[in-house]
């Protein structure tokens, strides 16, 4: 019976590992995703510790939460006028925002004591749009997985995990630009100089930020360099928007490493909400057809450029007589529920969506609303404001499941009041068309919850991946220019010794 105990306990010790979660972003979607995996991860024996805005696991005795403070709106004011910005004004806004929410997480409390007593960890989950926060990975020397809770650029495919896309077909910026097509001969050529020079500077720029601003913040890691201390450590990169590669051709081919996960957060968000009893009045006593509107917990319809808000108010009163209206409106916004319209700051997203009299989904297209979406089989309106929102929404109105509305083409209400008018004459079109993408995704895409499970547990076993090198190579080497010179030395020797042969 001992020798039992023993054995057990000899168990335990070696397969339990201390697993820390930073969720830099504080976005309630983007740490939605990762729950159930946490949650199963803390059922497995594993010790989490998580750093979360808004997730809480009081419910497991194995998970530690620590609050990050909410540091308000992490989306710049230029990013808000739905439209597209110039790749380089893009990225300097996104590492000013970056830098913004890195500073009031990194000096959080707790992360801070985790750094002073060098805490043990054999794996660090870190879910961010920028790479600061991975440096903590470097400051432990443990196993890094990075984590894309959206729709991804190739360039930081590139960067995680060292699979090179070809310049041909995609640019380094392609999905932050919503571009998505066959490129001509002038953007091959741009995507050519971009990739010689612009990839490499962009390492150099981000060490050179790094030291800068961030690494004031990490003492000890003076000498810190992304693509000499991160890279190494990315065991494996989860990228959460398998759902958009089925209507585009902007990614890359994507290794081993890079692991593409669908649909995470659904069970969970189901667990966690219930209709609310003047919801559920609301909607079990409309005896018209319903549609949805959610712009996310992002976007703050009061700082945008255009009143979205007003030309809402002005659709929602012209559709009186033929459609009720649920909206989740932001806290800021004074905006009252009416006969046709119930609003409220928190909606059980999913749950309204299952309900057969929403017949219209118009949300900003975020990745996950996208997914909410098919799952629930509503056909969508989707008016994008920044970043994956335009190549999110192009995709979707290319598979015939939703019409896209650019913001700064919103002049009146009378636009979006045409785009619901168009999606009710064609409605049996777009319907049939989300319920057949709703049976391929439950056919083809397996549960990526037991995909991640399988991908840490391997990760925290054997302590190391498959290595891809291809961020080691030298630029000559990876353009061919040894090559390129090689031949043309051979053409060139080849001629002078025939032209010498002919002149003798």
């Amino acid at each position: 019976m001992l020798s039992l105990i023993i054995l057990i306990l000899q168990f335990n010790y070696i397969t339990t590992s201390n697993i820390l979660v930073i969720f830099d972003n504080p976005y309630y979607s983007h740490e939605l995703i990762l729950k159930s995996t946490i949650l199963k991860l803390a059922q497995n024996g594993h010790n989490v510790t998580v750093f979360s805005t808004f997730l809480n696991f009081s419910e497991d005795p194995n998970i530690t939460r620590y609050a990050f403070e909410n540091p308000g709106a992490a989306i710049h004011k230029k990013l808000l006028k739905g439209e597209n910005l110039n790749p380089l004004l893009l990225l300097k806004l996104l590492i000013e925002e970056a830098y913004k929410v890195f500073k009031n997480n990194i000096n959080q409390k707790d992360l801070k004591k985790i750094f002073k007593e060098r805490l043990k960890f054999d794996l660090v989950m870190i879910e961010s749009s920028s790479t600061p926060m991975m440096s903590i990975a470097h400051y432990l020397d443990c196993p890094l997985i990075y984590i894309f809770a959206s729709f991804t650029p190739p360039i930081l495919y590139e960067m995680s995990s060292g699979n090179k896309f070809e310049p041909a077909v995609h640019r380094l910026f392609d999905v932050l630009n919503g571009k998505d097509g066959k490129l001509t001969f002038f953007e091959r050529l741009w995507s050519f100089i971009e990739q010689i020079f612009a990839g490499k500077a962009i390492l150099v720029f981000k060490d050179m930020l790094y030291k800068k601003y961030f690494m004031e913040e990490i003492h000890g890691l003076e000498d810190y360099s992304y693509s000499k201390d991160i890279m190494p450590k990315i065991k494996l990169s989860i990228s959460a928007s398998k759902i958009m590669s089925y209507f585009g051709r902007i990614y890359p081919v994507l290794p081993q490493k890079i692991l593409q996960i669908h649909s995470t957060h659904l069970k969970i968000s189901q667990e966690m909400t219930k209709i609310d009893e003047n919801l559920e009045k609301f909607l079990k006593n409309s005896t018209k057809d319903i549609i949805l509107i959610s712009f996310g917990s992002i976007v703050q319809l009061d700082q945008l450029t255009v009143n979205l808000t007003s030309i809402l108010l002005s659709t929602i009163q012209e559709f009186s007589n033929d459609f009720n209206f649920i909206w989740k409106i932001g806290k800021k916004d004074k905006i009252l529920s009416t006969e046709n319209l119930f609003v409220s700051s928190w909606l059980p997203i999913i749950e309204i969506l299952k309900n057969p009299k929403v017949k219209l989904f118009i949300n900003h297209g975020g990745t996950r609303s996208i997914e909410e979406a098919i799952d629930c089989k509503v056909p969508m309106i989707s008016i994008p404001i920044f970043l994956d929102h335009f190549i999110n929404s192009e995709f979707i109105e290319i598979g015939k499941i939703a019409k896209m509305l650019k913001l700064n083409s919103l002049e009146n209400h009378k636009i979006l009041v045409n785009a619901i008018e168009e999606m009710k004459e064609n409605y049996e079109i777009y319907k049939k068309n989300i319920e057949n993408l709703n049976e391929i995704v439950n056919d083809e895409f397996e549960s990526s919850e037991d995909e991640i499970l399988e991908e840490i547990e391997n990760i925290l076993k054997f302590k190391n991946s498959t290595k891809y090198v291809g961020y080691e190579f030298p630029l000559y080497q990876r353009f061919h220019y040894d090559v390129f010179v090689f031949i043309i030395l051979i053409f060139y020797s080849t001629y002078k010794i025939v032209k010498i042969y002919l002149k003798y």
